[in-house]
């Protein structure tokens, strides 16, 4: 037993303690720390970074951090200052907490697969709310940051994104934006390249300082092709939908609402957008 239990120690540090149901917590004095085995993670209290790194940095794959009510807060002192790091990794899941204040992204899962991001409030970052590659975000609150939310491919679901100063949520390869409320952001409240489904969102008081260049700053901007924009709700925006910037596409705009938009669909750079027909015209009021 005397052997097993210094096993531990030399493995988890002194410091380490598991949660009565099994989960390592973690605390401020092990900060900045790195993850390095599989399991579920637990934050006990606030924690605080500061300089150029991360609070948490995972290196293993098949993690949960459960920021249980808690958050973590930087000083925008770094521009590698994290609240929680992690690249080329899969399987991770980081919830119920806040992250704010930090020098780059709030929740950072830079080329990660298989992620889950839930229930965190992301504010006030330097850069991103919160970043992903593939899985799912969901039901997250991402505030007063330049871009609200980065996804590569996978599901936005249920997030409120707002007061951004670049763009509340990017998203490219083939994502499902649904069901989102997202506004108040300079240059646009939603921002896809190609094959994106963008179904029952709210965007709002968007793209009214982008820059001045026509076809900038919209409810939601289309840089690609295949996209399908449908049911979403665009209100006070520069334009509700624009379309084809850089490139010749083709994309569907079909049964949305327009209310007091300066314009409603923009098109240019060659592009298309099919219109709905049969009941599924789009609705634009002043």
């Amino acid at each position: 037993m005397r052997r097993l239990t210094l096993t531990l120690i030399l493995l988890l540090g002194a410091s380490s303690t598991f949660a009565g149901d099994g989960r390592l917590e973690i605390s401020q004095s092990m900060v900045p720390y790195t993850i390095t085995n599989s399991g579920s993670y637990l934050l006990t209290e606030n924690l605080t970074v500061t300089g150029n790194t991360a609070a948490i940095t995972i290196v293993a794959n098949d993690v949960t951090v459960d920021l249980n009510g808690f958050g973590i807060a930087g000083n925008k002192t770094g521009a590698q200052q994290d609240g929680i790091y992690a690249q080329f990794r899969k399987g991770l899941s980081v919830r119920n907490g806040f992250v704010k204040n930090v020098g780059r992204t709030g929740v950072n899962l830079d080329v990660c697969t298989n992620t889950v991001v839930q229930y965190i409030q992301a504010l006030d970052n330097a850069g991103y709310g919160i970043y992903m590659g593939s899985g799912i975000a969901d039901r997250n609150t991402c505030t007063d940051n330049d871009i609200g939310l980065f996804l590569d491919s996978g599901a936005i679901i249920y997030n409120s994104c707002q007061d951004n100063s670049s763009y509340g949520i990017v998203a490219t390869k083939g994502a499902m934006i649904k069901n989102n409320s997202v506004g108040n952001s300079l240059i646009g409240a939603i921002s896809v390249t190609d094959g994106a489904l963008i179904e029952n969102n709210t965007c709002f008081g968007s793209g009214h300082n982008a820059w001045g260049i026509p076809g900038f700053g919209s409810g939601i901007d289309v840089n690609g092709s295949g996209n399908q924009i449908y049911g979403n709700t665009f209100k006070d925006n520069k334009h509700a939908v624009s379309m084809g910037v850089w490139t010749p596409s083709t994309n569907l705009c079909a049964k949305n609402l327009g209310l007091g938009n300066d314009t409603n669909i923009w098109i240019g750079g060659g592009s298309a957008c099919v219109t709905g027909t049969h009941g599924n015209v789009n609705t634009w009021l002043p």
